[in-house]
């Protein structure tokens, strides 16, 4: 709280003038400004970084930034179009809302999610919605992300494991989707040390995210000059 205040240096009492009249008011133009919408500039790989790395230190002490979300805002956004300042690939476990975990507010990510943060070279959306992201929204960070406890790489480990084959009772999709995560969960079975599933499924979790960032490259000419170019960082996380 801010309180403004009077000394008399005569009597030596102090006045309490309380709140400002206009706080409101100034709160919420204050917060307008820090909206990112399309009249912003692309904002530079290291100060993205930083930025996500201090919004996800506030949703882990549970210290998140008030969010004033306000017609105005919003109007901001459609009339201003958007300029966020990063790429998230994501799992689609509902569990993780990765506006709260980095603190993030509305236009600051552009998120694409599906099960296992996975890609390959027939993911025509996946990959052609964050080349939009790149090409007309100029992100300079992409940021895959795994997960801790991933339902969908822990099946695929489950699978791999017990030498067994998607049937024909497993949707062609499911399918298509254990099929993107076969060579990280592969590696992770031979080079973990540790007989313990949980183990496995934890290297799994980390090399699936080293090998859709390889997927993404190999398959995005977009994103691979953009990253030539220094214009494009790719960061892995989990």
């Amino acid at each position: 709280q801010i309180q403004g205040g009077i000394y008399d240096i005569t009597t030596g009492k102090v006045t309490f003038l309380g709140k400002h009249p206009r706080q409101n008011e100034i709160l919420a133009n204050s917060n307008a400004a820090v909206i990112r919408t399309g009249l912003d500039a692309p904002m530079p790989a290291p100060e993205v970084l930083k930025r996500l790395q201090q919004g996800n230190a506030r949703y882990v002490i549970g210290h998140v930034d008030n969010k004033l979300v306000n017609m105005k805002m919003r109007q901001s956004l459609v009339q201003q179009g958007q300029r966020p300042m990063a790429i998230i690939l994501g799992c689609a476990d509902s569990r993780i809302a990765l506006d709260h975990v980095f603190d993030t507010n509305p236009g600051d990510l552009f998120v694409v999610r599906n099960a296992g943060s996975v890609c390959g070279a027939t993911s025509g959306g996946l990959i052609g919605s964050m080349e939009y992201g790149v090409g007309h929204l100029k992100a300079q960070m992409l940021v895959v992300l795994g997960h801790t406890s991933c339902g969908a790489v822990a099946a695929a480990m489950d699978a791999h494991l017990a030498k067994e084959r998607s049937g024909d009772d497993v949707p062609d999709g499911l399918k298509a989707l254990l099929e993107r995560l076969a060579v990280p969960v592969k590696m992770a079975a031979a080079q973990c040390s540790s007989n313990a599933l949980a183990d496995k499924v934890a290297l799994a979790i980390e090399l699936n995210v080293w090998h859709t960032i390889e997927q993404l490259l190999a398959n995005s000419k977009v994103m691979r000059d953009a990253v030539a170019a220094g214009s494009l960082q790719i960061q892995g996380g989990i």
